[in-house]
């Protein structure tokens, strides 16, 4: 963003949000960012999900030229 606007226009702009978080977060609390995760996976479960989703992603990327 920094690179197609002038800096002045880039430092406005990321002062609002940063100004527009804040105010979400005094008014709404901070569950819009940090929700309570009502479902987790076992850690058995992680143990057979995780390589099997390596292998996929990696695969996946090969497949796509560089």
């Amino acid at each position: 963003m920094a690179a197609a606007y002038e800096p002045r226009v880039a430092v406005l702009v990321m002062g609002a949000v940063m100004i527009s978080g804040l105010v979400i977060l005094s008014l709404a609390g901070d569950y819009i960012y940090f929700g309570a995760m009502r479902e987790t996976i076992p850690v058995t479960s992680l143990l057979f999900v995780a390589p099997l989703a390596a292998v996929v992603s990696g695969a996946a990327g090969g497949l796509f030229p560089a």
